[in-house]
């Protein structure tokens, strides 16, 4: 069999190979990804965002809904026109000092525009956003 030292050096070496591997799971992705899920969002609408409520639900995490009226409607699957009002809803990641990974989703303020990807939750009956911590371009 291996030797004691043989042996800690393996260890080492599966650690070191484990904690290589799994870091790569919290890396920003690349812009490419972000870009290929912006077009293949169903609904790439404009918004203004007329109502915004949070609440935490976890220490790191704050559930947003959003209460918003489409400004201007570039593609929509679920036929959205230009005046509707929608209801949006995601989770706000707030990572500590020193944290890393894709980009979260921001808390959106009320009353700006927002170029905004989404797409439709059928479970829960709102729009979710659908290019992860990119699916919001404010525009004001």
């Amino acid at each position: 069999m291996f030797s004691r030292n043989e042996e800690m050096k393996m260890k080492n070496i599966c650690i070191f190979l484990l904690i290589f591997y799994t870091s790569s799971l919290l890396a920003e992705l690349p812009p490419y990804i972000y870009d290929q899920l912006k077009y293949s969002a169903t609904e790439d609408v404009v918004i203004e965002v007329k109502k915004v409520r949070t609440s935490f639900f976890a220490i790191h995490d704050q559930d947003v809904n959003i209460e918003a009226r489409v400004v201007t409607v570039r593609h929509s699957e679920r036929g959205l026109k230009v005046g509707d009002t929608i209801a949006v809803f995601y989770v706000h990641e707030i990572r500590q000092a020193g944290m890393v990974g894709p980009s979260t989703l921001p808390v959106l303020h009320e009353n700006k525009i927002y170029h905004a990807y989404l797409t439709f939750d059928d479970v829960g009956k709102k729009y979710i956003p659908a290019a992860r911590g990119q699916s919001f371009e404010p525009l004001e």
